[in-house]
């Protein structure tokens, strides 16, 4: 070999090793899951295929579909199959699910289903709509909540256009998966097909529980223009209506403070300590006044939620709301009911320690002074714990 050529080799050699050799997972897994598919294509016993599937749910790609849905209407397999699928990445096990909607049925047919929600399969919209009217009920049901899975504008549409159809389990289902689809929608920022779907859930003939969902939701998508809404929500007696009101208050935060506010004077005591304490939560301190002025209620649990709240609200206001809220709360200090004054000690402590103002240290400071120059034994005690 001469020089030059020799030279050429070992360059060439050299550069076979340096260069990284790599090989995929799928590549390196490739021959076991061909040995797999082989193995459901043979006559090999039960146990030995449903371990077959099981492999191929970790390393099956689109070749090993076709043989693993060939289990779907397996009674003994069908599980087995069904999860190898549901791992198995791309569209070929999609369409193998599809496909098996037309062939399988009953229980079975429920776990196809199911398996195409899990995939959030958006070409199965078309399949699935016309199982929301199967005699079978729990096939509707299943097909139902596949769509609301998709969540799609299409399912959307097929979901909305099922509503009042077919018995009260099944209609229960359908208003339940209209809420997971306009969830879905919201999300991808399609506010406006996400609104149309909780109102003709909220119109349908459907639970209580079901519609007030649907309220909650629709208040929070409209943001400001759902405030008339809410405000209509707190001025039912019916607690439920109430409470769904208040939860969606807190999912607008801060824009709903004043809706709160304005509702406040109106409400029995108890739906005023719900309020309250939603109130605080939202840490918007024009709230306070009204917080404060809860804290001359009648119930003790009012007082108490009350004077949690000033906790919240109170580090965040301005000096004047702070004196307020401060005069307040020594006034609760010296009352006998023991709940209310240690809550009020402990709001004073926590206002102490948020580094407030001078102005309002010093008063805290002189306020503490007073009850341990006090005649009374409690006053005296407080100003320690103080």
């Amino acid at each position: 070999m001469s020089n030059c050529r020799f030279s050429v080799f070992i360059l060439c050699a050299a550069s076979l090793l340096l260069t990284p050799f790599t090989v995929s997972a799928a590549d390196k897994n490739a021959p076991e899951a061909a040995r797999l598919v082989k193995v459901l294509n043979s006559d090999a016993d039960t146990y030995d295929k449903a371990m077959a599937c099981r492999r191929l749910a970790a390393i099956g790609d689109a070749s090993s579909a076709t043989a693993i849905a060939k289990y779907l209407g397996d009674e003994k397999l069908a599980t087995y199959a069904r999860s190898a699928l549901e791992n198995i990445p791309g569209p070929a096990a999609d369409k193998a699910l599809r496909d098996a909607l037309k062939t399988v049925k009953g229980n079975l047919l429920v776990g196809v289903i199911n398996s195409i929600a899990k995939r959030k399969d958006k070409q199965a919209v078309g399949d699935l709509t016309p199982l929301l009217s199967d005699k079978d009920t729990n096939v509707a049901i299943a097909a139902a909540h596949a769509l609301g899975e998709i969540g799609t504008p299409e399912a959307a549409k097929s979901l909305q256009a099922a509503l009042g159809k077919g018995d009260a389990k099944l209609q229960q289902e359908v208003g339940f998966a209209c809420l997971m689809c306009a969830k879905s929608l919201a999300e991808a920022k399609d506010n406006t097909g996400a609104l149309a779907l909780t109102t003709a859930v909220r119109k349908a003939n459907l639970p209580e529980n079901i519609k007030l969902a649907a309220t909650q939701r629709a208040i929070v998508l409209q943001g400001k223009a759902g405030l008339g809404l809410l405000a209509e929500q707190l001025k039912s007696d019916n607690l439920q209506q109430f409470r769904a009101g208040l939860q969606a208050a807190q999912k607008l935060g801060k824009l709903s403070t004043s809706t709160l506010v304005d509702a406040f004077p109106k409400l029995s005591e108890e739906h005023k300590a719900l309020l309250v304490a939603v109130l605080g939560t939202l840490h918007d301190s024009s709230a306070l006044p009204t917080v404060v002025k809860a804290t001359s209620g009648d119930s003790q649990e009012l007082k108490l939620q009350a004077v949690f709240a000033i906790g919240e609200l109170a580090p965040s206001a301005n000096d004047e709301q702070k004196t307020q809220a401060l005069n307040q709360l020594l006034a609760l200090v010296k009352q006998q009911d023991a709940d209310i004054a240690g809550a009020a000690e402990s709001v004073i402590v926590k206002l102490n320690s948020s580094q407030p103002s001078a102005e309002i240290e010093k008063q805290i400071d002189s306020s503490i002074r007073k009850l341990l120059e006090s005649e009374t034994r409690e006053s005296q005690l407080a100003g320690i714990k103080l």
